[in-house]
């Protein structure tokens, strides 16, 4: 009886180390249920160690990408031909105004509503917005010659 008690507690101390380093290796993991303990059949047979399965998992993370600083907006004239964006109802949403080179968003378009169609020289600062869009504010508009 002593050399089985004596095999056992060799078996715990030999264990205890893996087990150990498998709860270290998953933290994030939950913690699977325990399971039940059973007796030896056979109190003459040494016992063996527990089986046990370490299943590692890692994750990768992909570093964002740094944001360019805001650049300062610069005040600009534009000249193009000023277009209306519409939604899928036609109701108007925005202003443009389209040059041979850009297509610049209208960030206020009270004045440049009146000019739908019409050839403009407007005066403003221009700003980048996501995806490379870029969005003037217009301070002053007149019709081009």
């Amino acid at each position: 009886m002593k050399r089985v008690v004596s095999i056992l507690v060799i078996a715990a101390f030999l264990a205890a180390p893996m087990l150990v380093a498998a709860q270290q290796a998953k933290p994030a993991a939950p913690a699977a249920p325990a399971a039940p303990a059973v007796a030896p059949a056979a109190p003459a047979a040494p016992a063996a160690a527990p089986a046990t399965t370490t299943t590692t998992t890692t994750t990768t993370t992909t570093p964002k990408a740094k944001k360019a600083p805001a650049k300062k907006a610069e005040t600009v004239t534009v000249t193009g031909m000023v277009d209306e964006v519409k939604n899928k109802k036609g109701q108007v949403t925005a202003y443009t105004i389209k040059t041979d080179t850009e297509t610049y968003s209208v960030a206020k378009g009270k004045k440049i509503a009146a000019m739908v169609g019409k050839k403009v020289e407007a005066t403003g600062t221009v700003s980048t917005a996501k995806g490379g869009k870029k969005v003037l504010t217009v301070k002053q508009v007149k019709e081009a010659m």
